[in-house]
């Protein structure tokens, strides 16, 4: 009887052992029968006791049961979009609308963003979207960018907080001046009944940027960069721009001084 037992024992544990996943281990020592406990290993999340009857049926370590519950419920989220064929999404990195997942377009390459942003809103790579409105303004204003028209440049210009309202001595235009360096050049100008147009020419670099000279002197034909000083990448344009066009001048604080201003802190006065 025991020897049936035995052998009844040993077919129900190879049963256990043949169906366990590689993930799961069942400790030999600790199995009595298939409705006692055993202690079990899972390679990511350690050990835990069970039924074996229950881990035969797919009732694994509950941490895993969650992962697993987790990524159906990723998976189900998914099947509710569809990527454009151009889009492809790396199902490795996602974990949620709301986090930040690999997307590789194949124009543009690969990206990372929340896939909220491209599974619901529709949103593509960056130069994609760069193309598309480089596109529209080429459409309805014949320029690539915004700042390349000059009622928009001008409208950005009249936002900031220190800009300045001046007209042109001759036309009547608005000129919009930004700080007290463009103020006071303009109002020499003026007062001098000097021949000049105010930001009226975009040059496009090599690089694809753009740059807008502040005045052309039209008598003397000389392009003019009114400067106190530099931010950014704008040093890296003037200095193409008066490579590219020797005619051009930097007009700064000696400028201004030579012109009778005083400077203080960086401030133009009279």
């Amino acid at each position: 009887m025991n020897e049936y037992l035995n052998k009844i024992k040993v077919l129900a544990l190879q049963n256990i052992k043949n169906t366990l996943p590689g993930h799961t281990v069942l400790d030999e020592s600790t199995y009595v029968d298939t409705h006692t406990k055993a202690r079990f290993v899972d390679e990511k999340y350690g050990e835990w006791w069970a039924y074996p009857i229950n881990v035969n049926r797919g009732h694994f370590h509950k941490e895993r049961g969650s992962e697993k519950s987790s990524n159906s419920k990723l998976l189900s989220t998914l099947n509710k979009y569809h990527l454009p064929s151009n889009i492809i999404l790396d199902i490795s990195t996602f974990s949620g609308l709301n986090k930040r997942a690999r997307f590789v377009d194949e124009k543009y390459g690969e990206w990372w963003t929340t896939a909220r942003n491209v599974l619901e809103r529709g949103t593509g790579h960056p130069s994609g979207r760069g193309n598309k409105i480089k596109a529209t303004m080429q459409k309805r204003y014949g320029v690539n960018y915004n700042m390349q028209k000059e009622e928009f440049a001008k409208k950005a210009a009249k936002s900031m907080s220190k800009s300045t309202s001046v007209l042109h001595w001759k036309t009547a235009e608005e000129l919009i001046c930004v700080g007290s360096y463009e103020n006071f050049i303009v109002d020499y100008l003026n007062q001098n009944r000097v021949e000049f147009k105010w930001q009226s020419d975009v040059f496009t670099m090599p690089n694809g940027k753009t740059y807008r000279p502040d005045l052309f002197l039209i008598n003397e034909n000389k392009w003019v960069e009114i400067k106190g000083y530099f931010r950014k990448d704008a040093r890296e344009k003037w200095d193409w721009f008066h490579e590219t066009f020797p005619n051009s001048e930097l007009w700064d604080e000696s400028k201004l001084t030579e012109l009778g201003y005083k400077i203080r802190r960086n401030k133009c006065l009279k």
